[in-house]
């Protein structure tokens, strides 16, 4: 028995050290961007770019815990005591591809980036896929010391955006972004209203109703060439700013 609290007396002090902002991390944004790929029977993780953004919008407390288990985790040590310091899960489209016929038959790459808080001092992070029944197919763990200089700072990138709710700083809120894809320049206007008619939407529900002053909400009027989705199974393509499409794994969606 005092073995099992001692455990648990370590277990909590690892926890609330891990847990301290202030003493990993500042007040900015790393930005990961990995490559996911392989086939069925074997996958890999490539490390694509770091990037250092302003400000950090993400949790600032109980950095260590893992709320939803996705099927695929980054977990942030620091570099010098091997303690956990943030924990990331995600699952990616990669993952859902493994499961259709296609992956038996051939390899593809999926790109995809995820945000952590921007470290003081060097850090190892450890990004980790599983398989359906949680087994894990593949780990890639890398350094990263906030001083390399191939780190590229990005910061406005000069789209207009403005924010149709706002609750408080992003350090208090969650901020929900909205981004115009398949709207021209001149369609603007119609992208603020719908926009503004998609917020009041979600913000008519629960859980979001009752917590509607913890969200901010912007709009980002990204301008494309071309209105409206591509619609690849009608033979439609258009030129949009974020490229996206239907007809995913040649489904409907």
């Amino acid at each position: 028995m005092k073995q099992i609290i001692l455990s648990l007396l370590l277990a909590l002090a690892t926890t609330a050290g891990a847990q301290n902002f202030d003493e990993y991390f500042e007040d900015n944004t790393l930005r990961l961007d990995y490559v996911f790929g392989g086939d069925s029977t074997s996958q890999y993780i490539q490390l694509s770019q770091l990037y250092k953004q302003p400000r950090w919008a993400g949790r600032r407390t109980r950095l260590a815990e893992t709320f939803l288990l996705g099927n695929a985790q980054i977990n942030v040590f620091d570099h010098t005591s091997g303690r956990l310091i943030y924990v990331h899960t995600f699952s990616t489209l990669f993952q859902e591809w493994l499961n259709e016929t296609e992956a038996t038959q051939m390899r593809r790459a999926f790109e995809a980036s995820y945000n952590i808080p921007f470290p003081k001092q060097p850090i190892d992070i450890r990004v980790t896929l599983t398989d359906n029944h949680n087994k894990v197919t593949t780990v890639m763990t890398h350094l990263v010391d906030p001083k390399d200089i191939l780190i590229r700072p990005i910061g406005d990138n000069g789209i207009p955006y403005k924010y149709i709710k706002k609750s408080g700083d992003v350090s208090q809120c969650v901020d929900l972004a909205i981004v115009a894809e398949g709207y021209t320049a001149d369609q603007m206007d119609k992208f603020y209203r719908d926009a503004q008619r998609a917020a009041d939407a979600i913000f008519d529900h629960e859980p979001f109703k009752s917590m509607k002053d913890r969200f901010n909400v912007v709009a980002v009027g990204a301008v494309s060439n071309e209105s409206g989705p591509s619609e690849p199974g009608r033979g439609i393509w258009h030129d949009t700013v974020l490229r996206s499409h239907y007809d995913t794994f040649y489904s409907d969606r």
